[in-house]
C-alpha cells in the first residue's frame, strides 16, 4: 500500500521533466513517457481502489464535478426527455428481444485505462441516435472489462432506454455493495444461455446454494472473460464457494490463472490462500491473516478464520476489534451485511464479559438491519446465561451491572424474564439491594425475591424502597411488616397507622412491631397492637411481651398499669432476666 503515493509523486515529477526537454525531444520519447506514466497511473488507481484508499463515485453518492477534459469529452446528442434508468427501465428490458448484451469479445484485450479512449471518442463522435445505444453499450463493457463498475454506471446515467439494464445490473453485482438482482439474471438466462454465468454469480453472492450447479454448467463462459473481469469474478465467487465447502469448484476457478497473474493480483493471492487453507499450508494461513488489514478482504478473511476456529495473536485481536468497532460506527447502509466481522467482535467481547460494547453494537449505524440486531441479542443472551450461571463473581457482577443498565434491547426476547430473575437473585446474594430492586422492577418477580429485596433495603435504611415495595404488594404481610418497622424507626405515626391496617394480627407480626417500638423508644405503635399483645399465650410470647411492657412503663414513668401476673409467670420472667443468668461473684448480695 505504501508504494502508491510514491508512484503518484513520481508521475508528477515527470511533468516538469517533459517540459524541460524542449523542442529537441523526439515524438517517440514523448510517447514512451506517456505510456509509462499511464501504466503507472493505472496501477496506482487500481491499487488504491483495492486497498480501500479510493472509492469510485457511483450514481447514488456523486455527480460529475464539471466537464471532463476536452481530450476525452463524451458528447451525447440531445434526444428529448431523459427516460428513467432504475427498476422501471429494468422491467421494460427483455433479453428475448435482442442480442446477448454481455458479450465481452470486443473488449477482451482491454487491459489499461487509456485503451478506453478510442471507445469514448467513438461515442463522442456518434450523432446517429440509432447507432448511439450500441456505442454506449461498448463503452460500458469497456469500463466493466477494466473493473471500473461505478464508471460504467455513470457513463449510462443520462442515457435513456431499458437496453442498458444488463450493464447496470452487472456493474451493481460486481461492486458487491447491495444484494444482487437475482431475478433479473434469471429472466435473462431463460432466453440467453450465456447469461447463466452471471446468474451463477448472483446466486452465490445472494447466498443461494443452487449457484454452484449453475456455475458448474457455465465454466466455459468464465474462461472467455477479460482478465480483470475474470479476477473480480473469482474474488466474489470463491469466498462464497469456500463458505459452503465447495473447494473443488473454487480450485477450478483458480486454475484458470497462471502463477504470474496470481502473484500480481491481491484478489487472486487472497482467494488462492482461501482455497489452500485446509490443506495444511501454513503460508496460506499467514496470507489470510495478513489480508485482515485490507478492507476489501477483511470480511471473508474473518469468516474463514472463524469457521476454522484458528487462533490469532491476542494483541492483534485487540487492534482488529478496535478497527471493527470503528467500521460499525460508520453509516454503511448501502453495503452488505458484516456478518463475519460482527461475529468476531461479539465473540471477542463476550469472551471478556464486556457487556457495554456488546449492547453498544446494537446502536451502530452499520448494524441497523434485522440480521445484525438478532445476532447481537442472541450473543448477549448467551453471554448473560453463561455468566449468571457460573461461579466467577467478577463475571456475575459484570452481567448484573449490564442488565441494570439495559434499556430495552431484550424486551422481545423469550428468555428475558428468566434472565432478569436470575440476575436479581444474584444481586441479592451479593447484598446489592439497590441493584436487585432495579432489576426486579424490570420484570415480574415472586414473593420470596421481593421480600429479600425489601429486607436488604431495610438493612441499609432505604425506607423509601421498603415503602414502595409495600405499596406494590399490599397483601404481602412480611413486606408490610418491614414497612411498618421502617415507619416506627422514622417516627412516622400516620404511615404506621396505614400499614397497621393492612396487617393481620398474627403473633410474629405483633411481637415484631412492639419490639421495634421498644428499640426505637418512640412508643408510637397503636394500643390496638398492644392490646393484641396482651392476649398472646405461651411462655416465649408472654416473656417477650412482658419485657416490652416493662421498658414502656419505665419510659413513661410507671404510668402504665402493670399487667397482673401469676406466680408461675413471675418465676419464668425472673429466669429470663440478665441477673438470673449472670455468674455469682464473691461479696455480692
Amino acid at each position: 500500500m505504501k508504494r502508491y503515493p510514491w508512484i503518484l509523486l513520481f508521475s508528477l515529477c515527470l511533468v516538469p521533466q517533459a517540459m524541460a526537454a524542449g523542442p529537441d525531444s523526439t515524438v517517440a520519447e514523448k510517447s514512451t513517457r506517456k505510456s509509462n506514466l499511464s501504466s503507472d497511473l493505472d496501477s496506482f488507481v487500481r491499487g488504491a481502489i483495492n486497498e480501500g484508499l479510493l472509492t469510485p463515485a457511483d450514481d447514488k453518492h456523486a455527480e460529475p464535478v464539471g466537464p471532463p477534459e476536452p481530450e476525452h469529452q463524451v458528447t451525447t446528442p440531445k434526444a428529448g426527455p431523459v427516460a428513467a434508468h432504475g427498476p422501471a427501465a429494468d422491467e421494460r428490458y427483455s433479453a428475448c428481444d435482442g442480442p446477448y448484451a454481455l458479450d465481452f469479445t470486443n473488449v477482451q484485450r482491454i487491459g489499461r485505462y487509456q485503451e478506453i479512449y478510442p471507445v469514448r471518442e467513438t461515442v463522442g463522435a456518434t450523432i446517429d441516435e440509432k447507432v448511439l445505444p450500441a456505442a454506449l453499450g461498448e463503452m460500458a463493457k469497456a469500463y466493466i472489462a477494466l473493473g471500473l463498475y461505478s464508471e460504467a454506471v455513470m457513463s449510462l446515467k443520462r442515457t435513456p432506454g431499458p437496453e442498458f439494464a444488463p450493464y447496470r445490473n452487472l456493474a451493481t453485482l460486481m461492486q458487491n455493495r447491495n444484494k444482487p438482482n437475482v431475478r433479473f439474471f434469471q429472466e435473462m438466462a431463460s432466453c440467453q444461455e450465456d447469461s447463466q454465468l452471471w446468474l451463477a454469480l448472483a446466486q452465490l453472492v445472494a447466498g443461494q446454494a443452487n449457484g454452484v450447479q449453475t456455475l458448474q454448467n457455465s465454466l466455459s463462459g468464465f474462461r472467455k472473460l477479460p482478465l480483470q473481469l475474470r479476477i473480480d469474478y473469482a474474488a466474489l465467487s470463491i469466498p462464497e464457494l469456500e463458505r459452503i465447502g465447495e473447494q473443488a469448484l473454487a480450485k477450478k476457478l483458480i486454475a484458470d490463472f497462471d502463477e504470474e497473474q496470481v502473484a500480481n493480483s491481491s484478489e487472486l493471492r487472497f482467494v488462492s490462500a482461501l482455497v489452500n487453507l485446509d490443506g495444511g499450508d501454513s503460508a496460506a494461513e499467514r496470507t489470510v491473516v495478513e489480508f485482515l488489514d485490507h478492507p476489501q478482504f477483511q470480511e471473508p478473511a474473518l469468516a474463514a478464520m472463524l469457521r476454522r476456529k484458528r487462533p490469532m495473536d491476542p494483541a492483534y485481536e485487540e487492534i482488529l476489534l478496535g478497527d471493527l468497532m470503528q467500521k460499525f460506527g460508520q453509516d454503511k447502509n448501502s453495503d452488505k451485511h458484516l456478518a463475519a466481522s460482527l461475529q468476531f467482535a461479539l465473540q471477542e467481547l463476550s469472551a471478556r464479559s464486556r457487556y457495554q460494547p456488546i449492547m453498544k453494537l446494537a446502536e451502530m449505524p452499520a448494524l441497523q438491519n434485522p440480521e445484525a440486531q438478532a445476532e447481537v441479542r442472541r450473543q448477549l443472551v448467551s453471554s448473560l446465561d453463561r455468566d449468571l450461571g457460573g461461579d466467577d463473581p467478577l463475571r456475575n457482577l459484570a452481567a448484573i451491572s449490564a442488565l441494570a443498565g439495559e434499556s430495552g434491547l431484550l424486551d422481545n426476547e423469550p428468555g428475558r424474564d428468566r434472565i432478569f430473575k436470575t440476575a436479581t437473585e444474584r444481586a441479592i446474594h451479593f447484598g446489592f439491594g439497590a441493584m436487585a430492586s432495579n432489576l426486579s422492577a424490570k420484570t415480574a418477580t415472586d414473593g420470596a425475591v421481593n421480600l429479600q429485596i425489601a429486607t436488604l433495603a431495610f438493612r441499609r435504611h432505604d425506607y423509601r424502597e421498603v415503602y414502595a415495595l409495600a405499596d406494590g404488594h399490599p397483601r404481602d404481610s412480611s413486606i408490610n411488616v418491614l414497612a411498618a418497622k421502617s415507619a416506627i424507626k422514622e417516627q412516622n405515626r400516620e404511615l404506621l397507622n396505614k400499614l397497621e391496617s393492612r396487617l393481620s394480627l398474627q403473633p410474629d407480626t405483633i411481637l415484631a412491631l412492639i419490639e421495634q417500638d421498644a428499640v426505637s423508644g418512640y412508643w408510637i405503635v397503636s394500643d390496638r397492637i398492644y392490646d393484641a399483645a396482651d392476649q398472646l399465650t405461651g411462655v416465649e410470647h408472654e416473656q417477650r411481651v412482658a419485657r416490652v411492657a416493662s421498658l414502656k412503663r419505665a419510659a413513661q414513668g410507671d404510668s402504665m398499669p402493670a399487667r397482673p401476673m401469676s406466680i408461675a409467670r413471675v418465676t419464668d420472667l425472673l429466669k429470663s432476666t440478665p441477673l438470673a443468668s449472670a455468674p455469682s461473684s464473691r461479696g455480692s448480695n
